[in-house]
């Protein structure tokens, strides 16, 4: 861990101006995740990061780089819910983590009444 597809959490961190000691967990999204990244993509990232931090939380771009930002009760939070693209790091495969110092499945229950309401609206 560390860098996933030529991204690394060093330049990730300098990017998105979040301390890397700030930063929980950090994901590649989109179609690193899906497998259909080509030359010419992006970087689609999730950001965790620690409850104290004074991170600004949400979305931000910043060269080939859009990261979603969120401090870790959120990431509970939106996990409870089930959404899909929290819902997605469950999964992550190994080269698509920069860090996971947080283990997801240590705060997911599954609840089939939320996931199916979650897909209903996706």
């Amino acid at each position: 861990m560390g860098e996933a597809h030529g991204l690394s959490l060093e330049r990730l961190s300098a990017l998105i101006g979040v301390d890397e000691g700030e930063i929980l967990n950090a994901y590649l999204m989109g179609s690193y995740l899906w497998g259909t990244a080509s030359a010419q993509s992006d970087y689609d990232v999730l950001v965790v990061c620690k409850e104290s931090s004074k991170a600004r939380t949400g979305s931000t771009h910043k060269a080939n780089v859009d990261a979603k930002v969120m401090r870790l009760g959120e990431y509970k939070e939106r996990l409870a819910k089930h959404e899909v693209e929290v819902l997605a790091t469950l999964w992550a495969p190994q080269d698509n983590i920069l860090r996971e110092n947080v283990r997801p499945q240590r705060f997911f229950a599954l609840d089939l009444k939320a996931l199916s309401s979650e897909v209903e609206r996706e």
